[in-house]
């Protein structure tokens, strides 16, 4: 790691609580997206809990980030995490990796449709 700073418990609650605001994610809808009981991330960001490495490793990855860049929070790390985007597009992004390629094609046609082609449209 980049930094000096040993993870602890407290670390990691206020990592997730970062990079889940970051995203604009609720608690509870992060928490449902894993699989889990709607009180899971907040029992996590309220230290009644700890998810277990495979879990953590999980949530890491529903952030939208390396373990990496999770744990280095150097200057500009950061910058790395959840490229902004709403749960709602990661969540499409997971989605359509389990696609194959006729469906993606078929599913670009109805964006096209939403976005009239324009791939900067961020509304």
């Amino acid at each position: 790691m980049g930094n000096n700073h040993g993870v602890d418990d407290a670390f990691i609650r206020k990592r997730i609580t970062e990079l889940r605001l970051q995203m604009g994610v609720a608690e509870y809808r992060m928490s449902k997206d894993l699989g889990h009981a709607k009180g899971y991330i907040n029992n996590i960001a309220a230290g009644n809990s700890m998810p277990a490495v495979t879990e953590l490793l999980k949530i890491i990855d529903y952030l939208g980030v390396t373990p990496k860049e999770f744990f280095d929070t150097e200057a500009g790390a950061s910058d790395k995490s959840p490229k902004k985007l709403s749960w709602a597009k990661n969540k499409a992004i997971r989605q359509i990796e389990n696609l194959n390629d006729d469906k993606v094609k078929s599913l670009s046609s109805v964006i096209d449709s939403f976005t009239d082609g324009n791939e900067s449209d961020n509304k």
